[in-house]
């Protein structure tokens, strides 16, 4: 076959043909005749050897002189037939390398996509990441200013307490001229009834008061349960922010490996190519 006699080594000595495969394959240049199908020439024959490895000289079968125009005719027709074995699987092998080379840049054009999609999604979750955030310190800021108004809403309270108490020591001041003006009832019953006229302002006030001292109750109980609320949400949005965060983590340190790893591949396609 044609694989056959391309493997075949010639060795000029001797004039005999050795086949790499085994060293006991020796054959010899004999039977050489002319073909019009081979143009001219014709493979060797294999022949029986002797227990030495060789033809003995009463078997051989002439001509097959070294000098021969036919024997050097079989010679090149050989080592054109090995040159184009041999340039038919370099060729053979320059395919499989160009199409792993295209099959290794189609995987690398994959892995940037996804590197580039693990990019954008590690910006997104740090973009939430500043809005929980921002959330988190207005929401704080809301709780401060609501603070603030709970303590003006008890300094209020105080001061209206410190009305009310000043409304009641001015009552009994009142209640005292009441009774001095009752002693007096012949000269001050003027006094009296004026005094009563105060003593029932000072009344309404008393009243206005407490009714003010309620509303204050009211709104620091109302301020006290928004302090709670906002609390709540300000512990819900710390824990957010903190999975955010874990999750960034996890998200950097894939993007890492898999840059490490595209790298590790990238210097692999490399010295594939370099090969």
């Amino acid at each position: 076959s044609l694989d056959k006699l391309v493997s075949v080594q010639i060795i000029r000595s001797a004039g005999c043909w050795r086949s790499p495969l085994s060293e006991d394959l020796t054959y010899k240049m004999c039977d050489i005749a002319s073909s019009s199908e081979d143009e001219g020439v014709s493979a060797p024959t294999a022949l029986p050897l002797s227990s030495t490895g060789w033809r003995t000289k009463a078997s051989r079968v002439s001509p097959t002189s070294v000098r021969s125009p036919i024997r050097r005719t079989t010679l090149l027709r050989s080592r054109e037939l090995l040159l184009q074995a041999r340039n038919a699987r370099a060729l053979r092998e320059k395919d499989m390398l160009e199409e792993k080379l295209l099959e290794t840049e189609e995987r690398l054009e994959t892995v940037e996509v996804g590197l580039k999609e693990e990019q954008y999604r590690a910006r997104v979750a740090e973009l939430r990441t500043r809005v929980w955030e921002k959330g988190l310190r207005e929401e704080q800021y809301k709780a401060r200013i609501a603070e603030r108004r709970a303590r003006v809403w008890e300094k209020s309270a105080k001061q209206a307490e410190e009305h009310v108490a000043a409304a009641e020591a001015h009552l009994e001041e009142l209640q005292e001229e009441i009774a001095v003006l009752e002693q007096n009832r012949d000269g001050a019953l003027a006094e009296a009834s004026k005094a009563q006229d105060q003593a029932g302002l000072a009344k309404q006030q008393l009243e206005t008061s407490q009714a003010q001292q309620k509303l204050v109750e009211q709104e620091l109980e109302r301020l006290r349960v928004i302090e709670e609320q906002t609390s709540a949400v300000a512990a819900e949005l710390m824990n957010r922010c903190s999975s955010l965060r874990q999750e960034l983590q996890r998200t950097e340190q894939q993007a890492a490996q898999r840059e490490r790893s595209l790298e590790q591949h990238i210097q692999g396609v490399g010295g594939a190519e370099a090969e």
